[in-house]
Parts: C-alpha cells; sequence; structure tokens
C-alpha cells in the first residue's frame, strides 16, 4: 500500500477515440491495456459516445460497431475477447482458449476444466496467462484494477465495487494469480482506473463502520461530507 500513488496517465487520442493508459504497465515489456472513454464512438443519446456496453438504451449493432472500432484502434484485434456478468461478488474467473479457438471460463479453485455456455459467466475477475486473451470489466462508478505480472504472462481484470472491495476481491484475485500461475504479490503491477469521487459519492455509518473494521487504513479512505455527519468515500 506505501507504494499506491497517484498516477500520471497518459491520455492517447487516435482516429477520434480516446483512452488512458497506465506508467505502471509501460516500464520493462509493455502491456496491452486501455481506459476507454466515452469520445467517437456511433452511439447515439442518452448513450452518446463510445458506449461499449450491452444495455436497453442503445442498439447492439451499434455497440458492436463501439467495439470493433475501439479493438481496432488500441491494436487488438487478433485477441480473443473475455468478459463476464458482473454481479458486485467476489468470483474469479480464469480463462484459456480451448478446442477451436474458444474461451474457456472456469471458475476459482476449480478442479477440472469446463467451458461456458452462450451465456456470459457470472463474476468480477478474470485472470490469464495465455497470449491473445484480452480481459475486460465495465464499470460506471465502480473502480476497474489491472494487474499484471513483471515477470510472467499473468494478467487480471477486476470489477471492484464497494461490495466486491469489502470482501476482497480485488486481494482473492491476486491470490489465484499466485495459485494458478505463481505470480508472486511483490512482484505484481496494479493500475486503478478511473471512478466515482467523493464529491458525488455519499455512504452511510453502516457502510463506513464496515469498512473502518475490515481495513486498518478504513478511515483513510472516508471524510466527513461537508463538515457534517454523514462519511463519504474518498477517491484514493
Amino acid at each position: 500500500m506505501k507504494k499506491l500513488r497517484r498516477q500520471n496517465f497518459q491520455t492517447v487520442s487516435r482516429r477520434g477515440l480516446k483512452w488512458l493508459e497506465s506508467p505502471a504497465f509501460a516500464r520493462g515489456s509493455p502491456i496491452l491495456h486501455a481506459f476507454s472513454t466515452r469520445a467517437g464512438g456511433a452511439s447515439r443519446k442518452p448513450a452518446e459516445g463510445l458506449n461499449l456496453g450491452f444495455i436497453q438504451s442503445d442498439r447492439r449493432t451499434r455497440v458492436e460497431e463501439n467495439r470493433r472500432e475501439f479493438l481496432a484502434t488500441v491494436g487488438a484485434n487478433d485477441f480473443k475477447l473475455a468478459e463476464i456478468h458482473q454481479i458486485h461478488s467476489t468470483v474469479v474467473m480464469a480463462v484459456r482458449l480451448g478446442a477451436r479457438g474458444r474461451l474457456q471460463y472456469l471458475p476459482s479453485g476449480y478442479a477440472v476444466s469446463r467451458t461456458a455456455d452462450s451465456r456470459l459467466p457470472k463474476g468480477d475477475a478474470l485472470v490469464t496467462d495465455q497470449p491473445g486473451i484480452l480481459l475486460a470489466v465495465r464499470c460506471a462508478d465502480c473502480v476497474p484494477v489491472l494487474i499484471a505480472d513483471a515477470y510472467g504472462p499473468a494478467v487480471a481484470a477486476v470489477h471492484a465495487g464497494w461490495k466486491g472491495m469489502l470482501e476482497g476481491i480485488v486481494e482473492k484475485t491476486v491470490g489465484e494469480m499466485r495459485r494458478l500461475f505463481d505470480s508472486r504479490p511483490g512482484r505484481l503491477r496494479a493500475a486503478i482506473g478511473p471512478c466515482i469521487r467523493a464529491c458525488c459519492y455519499e455512504v452511510g455509518e453502516d457502510l463506513a463502520a464496515a469498512y473502518c473494521g475490515r481495513f486498518v487504513s478504513g478511515e483513510k479512505f472516508l471524510r466527513r461530507a461537508n463538515g457534517g455527519d454523514v462519511p463519504a468515500n474518498r477517491h484514493p
């Protein structure tokens, strides 16, 4: 935790699209990654811009067009896109390439390989050590966390909401990377992406107490809103 500090993310603009890249992944062997923005894209109001999620307020064809354009622009055309149905849990899925290039999703603690059906598996973190797989999570106000082994091929993408963080989704993901890929925590690099800030996010006393009880430094992530009695989340 002492090594975590605010990073100066680089904004990359290309072909009308913009995304953020982390300097943590630029050292040594660069890792293909991106935190997308809403700049560009084919979607119309109310999902105007580069909407990459299949939602009721946007046409599926436009989302598919946005995805194709974004992946091509960041250089991920040849990757298999792995994603999950996010449920604010601590479920970690390992992703592998199976027969005929199909993606296999294996839940944490698995004993034997299994292939997911046509529906997306449920969970909130993805890990892999196989090249050619692009891990993706979608976040609105929750925290996207990307993790990579500085000395190996293992990577992870985590959707961390308040519930998942309280229950240890990031710690569990690190544990799975160590169990499956022998990735030592001390050699992992992490990038914490854009998320909601204290100006727009208030929590009650019960949630504040839960965080202070769960984390030794829990008080540092909370402050009193407008000097009053309501604790608010502080952007780390």
